[in-house]
């Protein structure tokens, strides 16, 4: 079992995908996806504002939460970090503009990931992007299941 996103984008566990888009929001210069609409447990203060030494701080960052997807519009990388991670497609006329913004922070992630679950981050990106690519050409949405 694991994810599957056709075009041979993804081959992998959910957990992996989990890690590998987090890391991709972080290099684009998106807050962390733990604070983001989707992804963020309401009344829990995530682990980016753990360090944050004052609680009433803490409070009113939390009473902030989540942070909206619309903040970050144009940005086509909205469309894949918020997309669900076990179904559903991503529209081929996004594709090629997604396969874009994945090319322009390629430079800026690591070589490898040090936990195990990714292997070396810019043939992961490079893959998918080959992937959006080639929806885009044929004019087919990404599926994930």
């Amino acid at each position: 079992m694991g994810l599957s996103v056709s075009h041979d984008c993804w081959q992998g566990s959910y957990t992996a995908f989990m890690t590998w888009r987090t890391k991709i929001a972080q290099v684009a210069g998106f807050p962390p996806l733990c604070l983001m609409e989707g992804f963020w447990i309401e009344g829990e203060v995530g682990d980016p504002i753990k360090y944050v030494p004052h609680e009433e701080m803490k409070k009113q960052i939390n009473e902030s939460l989540p942070i909206r997807w619309e903040l970050f519009k144009p940005d086509p990388l909205i469309i894949l970090l918020h997309h669900s991670d076990c179904e559903g497609e991503i529209g081929w006329r996004d594709c090629l503009q997604i396969a874009r913004r994945l090319e322009q922070v390629l430079p800026l992630l690591p070589a490898e990931d040090n936990s195990g679950h990714i292997g070396d981050w810019r043939t992961k990106t490079q893959k998918f992007i080959h992937g959006l690519v080639l929806a885009y050409d044929e004019e087919e949405n990404i599926v994930f299941s």
